[in-house]
C-alpha cells in the first residue's frame, strides 16, 4: 500500500464534508464580493460590503428649493406626530378605567385623521 492510499484511509467523512463546506463557503463569499451589485462605491477606495450599512445618498443639488420645502414639511408632520403621542402618552398615564382609556385613544384617532386632512 502506497503512502496516498494510507493517507486516503485515513481521512474520514466528516472531515472531507468540512473541507468541501469550507471551500464552497469561501467560494461563494469570493463571488458575492466580486459582484459589482454588492460593492458601492461611497467614495475612491471605499466600498460597502454585504451586511454592513450603505453610504448615505449623495446630497441635493445645490439650489434645491423644493427639496429645502419638502424636507421642512416632512419634519413639521414628524413633530405633530410626536405631539399627539406625547399627549397620548399624557392621557394613558393619568387613566384611571377603561373609559379614559378609550377616551385617550379616541382623542388620538381624532387628531391623526385631522393631521391627515392637512
Amino acid at each position: 500500500m502506497n503512502n496516498r492510499t494510507k493517507a486516503a484511509r485515513g481521512v474520514n467523512l466528516s472531515t472531507l464534508l468540512k473541507v468541501l463546506c469550507a471551500t464552497t463557503l469561501v467560494a461563494t463569499a469570493i463571488a458575492l464580493l466580486s459582484q459589482p451589485s454588492h460593492a458601492q462605491t461611497s467614495a475612491p477606495g471605499q466600498t460597502s460590503l454585504p451586511g454592513q450599512p450603505a453610504p448615505p445618498p449623495p446630497p441635493p443639488p445645490p439650489g434645491s428649493a423644493n427639496f429645502a420645502q419638502n424636507k421642512q414639511k416632512e419634519l413639521d408632520h414628524i413633530a405633530a406626530h410626536m405631539q399627539i403621542l406625547q399627549t397620548m402618552q399624557s392621557c394613558v398615564q393619568s387613566a384611571s378605567d377603561h373609559a379614559a382609556l378609550k377616551a385617550c385613544h379616541d382623542t388620538a384617532k381624532q387628531s391623526e385623521q385631522q393631521l391627515r386632512h392637512h
